[in-house]
């Protein structure tokens, strides 16, 4: 287990949600709070991201599959899918572009870019 520092930036065309702090690397996930919302990402040949605060949220990711998600709310479940355009992957960031579909309805573009390192003090 490794302490780590994170600059998170999730981007779609209306919206910025950018986050800078510390995480936890452990072998294949990194978790941090982000404002009060856990989050952890796991990586693998499919790259899932999780979102918990008063709702519960699970997006997964690999190329060229549309890959169905969880996401719950105090009032229900909404039907989610992701969409994955791109990931580059490097030793110390991911970045991952793709298409969420809300409700079979809306189809948003969004951007995740996650770059990490270790944190010596």
């Amino acid at each position: 287990m490794s302490k780590i520092k994170i600059k998170s930036v999730i981007k779609s065309k209306e919206t910025i949600h950018e986050f800078v702090g510390k995480g936890i690397k452990q072998n294949n996930k990194i978790t941090y709070n982000d404002n009060g919302i856990l989050t952890t990402l796991t990586l693998g040949d499919t790259i899932y991201l999780e979102r918990k605060k008063d709702y519960y949220m699970r997006l997964g990711f690999c190329i060229n599959k549309n890959i169905k998600g969880t996401y719950i709310i105090p009032e229900g479940q909404i039907l989610i899918e992701t969409t994955t355009k791109s990931i580059k992957q490097e030793e110390n960031s991911i970045i991952i572009r793709y298409f969420l579909n809300i409700d079979n309805a809306e189809k948003n573009e969004f951007e995740l870019n996650l770059q990490y390192s270790i944190d010596t003090h």
